[in-house]
């Protein structure tokens, strides 16, 4: 436990977000890893943005504790993109809990409700433009040598103007860099 508090000590800002960095606004909704989702008020730009709460519950197991900080280290280090949701701040809050505070889209949501509300019925098209978009996002990622691991409806955020996002990055990972794997071989 303590040597995962260590770490994420080093990767996020500690302190509490809400005594004049963020106001929350509302509650988004809850995931399957128990996170839930806010969105809040930047106190400095005054900007919406969305919080991503992970409740730190002691103690913490070694394998979920390892998996959020390759997270929280990954998306700090992520360069921004137009198809990949932006990550602005990470907070440690009294070691209780981690926020990670995104871009907010407005009135974004995630495909898979947007296959639920409508049937499964979306035009050639748009499944086009959508697909084209994720591509283009996963191009991102793969640029930085970062493999996503779980696409799927519910981690692709569409919103009323059009954008694609790709979002939920808890399974991603960093591949090592294509120079180290030179001297290797592989037979067949």
């Amino acid at each position: 436990h303590e040597q995962i508090i260590g770490e994420l000590q080093r990767v996020c800002r500690e302190g509490d977000p809400t005594a004049g960095a963020y106001k929350i606004l509302s509650e988004l909704g809850a995931d399957r890893l128990g996170n839930t989702t806010y969105t809040a008020r930047a106190a400095r730009t005054g900007e919406v943005v969305a919080v991503k709460v992970t409740p730190l519950v002691a103690p913490i197991p070694r394998v979920a504790g390892q998996r959020l900080i390759a997270e929280l280290f990954l998306v700090r280090d992520m360069r921004a993109h137009a198809n990949v949701l932006s990550f602005l701040d990470l907070y440690l809050v009294q070691e209780t809990e981690v926020w990670m505070v995104t871009e907010h889209i407005d009135s974004g949501v995630p495909l898979e409700e947007l296959i639920e509300r409508n049937h499964g019925s979306f035009t050639e098209e748009r499944i086009a433009r959508v697909c084209l978009e994720i591509c283009k996002g996963l191009a991102h990622l793969h640029s930085q040598l970062i493999l996503h691991r779980d696409i799927r409806s519910a981690s692709i955020l569409l919103s009323p103007t059009g954008l694609v996002k790709l979002t939920s990055f808890t399974f991603a990972a960093q591949l090592p860099s294509i120079e180290s794997k030179r001297r290797t071989m592989v037979s067949t």
